[in-house]
């Protein structure tokens, strides 16, 4: 086990290198772009390769970013869903390119329809996700369950891992916040 922690990569995406390293962390979570904005992220060769440096070099590690809160794959809105298909899917490009070991998302909110129709819904959006990567992982991050969110309950994100035959790629980010 090792123990980190979500360090900010303000000022640029190598600063959370330090920060991980002044909290003495073993490992980090980060944003790789606003987690409150559809922006995707982006970052130069210049800055992946100086991450890459700097992380070799203090052996902080494994590391994860965490998508945008906005993202809900379990939305009833095609537009919504799609939206959040292609920001995770570019999330999940970049921490490929940074060398990332997942990225975790929250599930989202069915807003009304059954669980097990959202479910689906969650289901399909992350087979588009997964075959746009090579193998990057995707943690799904349980949630508190509140109003229709998806993930307050062990049984939803086991239904999803179900119906994806258990792809290696997909995990559980297990948050004892919630």
């Amino acid at each position: 086990m090792c123990l980190g922690a979500h360090v900010s990569t303000a000022g640029g995406l190598s600063t959370c290198v330090g920060r991980a390293q002044a909290l003495e962390a073993e490992c980090m979570q980060i944003f790789l772009s606003a987690p409150q904005r559809w922006q995707e992220p982006r970052h130069t060769d210049e800055q992946i390769q100086e991450f890459r440096r700097l992380v070799a070099e203090t052996g902080i590690g494994p590391n994860f970013a965490h998508a945008t809160y906005l993202i809900n794959l379990a939305a009833v809105d095609p537009q919504l869903r799609n939206r959040s298909i292609d920001n995770l899917s570019a999330c999940v490009a970049c921490a490929e390119r940074i060398g990332l070991a997942g990225v975790v998302v929250h599930v989202g909110s069915g807003r009304g329809q059954p669980i097990d129709e959202a479910e689906v819904q969650v289901s399909s959006a992350l087979e588009q996700v997964l075959s746009r990567s090579n193998d990057c992982p995707v943690l799904l991050e349980n949630s508190a369950g509140s109003g229709d969110t998806l993930g307050s309950r062990f049984q939803q994100i086991g239904a999803v891992f179900d119906r994806l035959g258990r792809d290696a790629r997909l995990g559980l980010c297990l948050d004892t916040a919630h």
